[in-house]
């Protein structure tokens, strides 16, 4: 049995960290998209409703207003770089934004697979750290429209089918 090349390993598991915060980035676009969409039309359609259905109408809003707010801190860019490590920090384009070309093939030149998989592991856990939050936001932001949208279709129920 072939033993698997660990440098290739990390560089494939970099790219599925970063497909899935493209796909977090897309959903959570989508429902922010959304969220802001009903929004504006729940304000724009706001009528006198009796006490029961302007609390049912208040609870969707807030609802819809939270998916959105979690919608948006998933898609919030998050560049956040400590210190640069020499020798160690070279994939993260935070860590790279200040370093001299010249630094940089300094740096790459002298490095060992060791030291690029040092690296990559590095900025693996801090990519799949970012990709759980995102994911875990997208949750509680689909839960929030989800129950908003449901209390939508109350709302509509009891206004034009009661």
């Amino acid at each position: 049995m072939k033993k698997m090349n660990s440098l290739d390993f990390a560089w494939q598991a970099h790219q599925a960290q970063e497909d899935w915060t493209g796909k977090a980035d897309i959903k959570g676009s989508i429902l922010l998209a959304a969220d802001g969409t009903v929004l504006a039309a729940l304000l724009a359609f706001a009528r006198e409703e009796s006490c029961t259905l302007r609390v049912v109408w208040f609870l969707c809003f807030l609802c819809l207003t939270a998916s959105a707010v979690f919608a948006g801190l998933t898609i919030k860019p998050r560049i956040g770089a400590g210190a640069r490590v020499e020798g160690i920090d070279f994939v993260y384009f935070g860590h790279l934004k200040d370093m001299e070309p010249s630094q940089l093939a300094v740096e790459l030149e002298h490095m060992t697979a060791g030291d690029a998989i040092h690296g990559l592991s590095k900025q693996l856990v801090v990519m799949s750290r970012t990709n759980w939050r995102k994911h875990k936001l997208l949750i509680a932001s689909t839960w929030c429209a989800v129950i908003g949208f449901i209390l939508i279709l109350a709302i509509a129920f009891v206004r034009y089918l009661a």
